[in-house]
């Protein structure tokens, strides 16, 4: 009886294990940009992220972000997010609409 008693246990904490890496699954998931379009990068290092942003041909500017030193761009998630990651940036889903200021008002 005492086994059993400790495997309904281990096994409970198992269940809780596995409910809660689903969640932070689907978080995941949901934090991820759209395949191409709108996204947000945002510096995480603290680095600006402009400088390596103005070297790529792909991208175009739509506005500032409501975060320290980000900026919301039209990209590829897939073609961007080695670089992002590389100069310490995240790529978050974004709308133009939602941007503090467009980049032509703040130039």
């Amino acid at each position: 009886m005492r086994g059993v008693v400790g495997k309904k246990a281990g096994g409970a904490a198992a269940v809780v294990a596995q409910c809660a890496l689903t969640f932070v699954g689907l978080g995941l998931v949901a934090a991820m940009p759209a395949r191409s379009g709108p996204m947000l990068v945002v510096p995480v290092t603290g680095g600006p992220v402009k400088p390596w942003l103005d070297r790529r041909s792909d991208i175009r500017y739509s506005g500032l972000g409501r975060l320290p030193g980000s900026i919301i761009v039209i990209a590829d998630r897939d073609a961007l997010f080695g670089d992002a990651i590389a100069h310490g940036a995240f790529l978050l889903p974004a709308s133009p609409a939602l941007c503090t200021t467009r980049l032509a008002e703040a130039s």
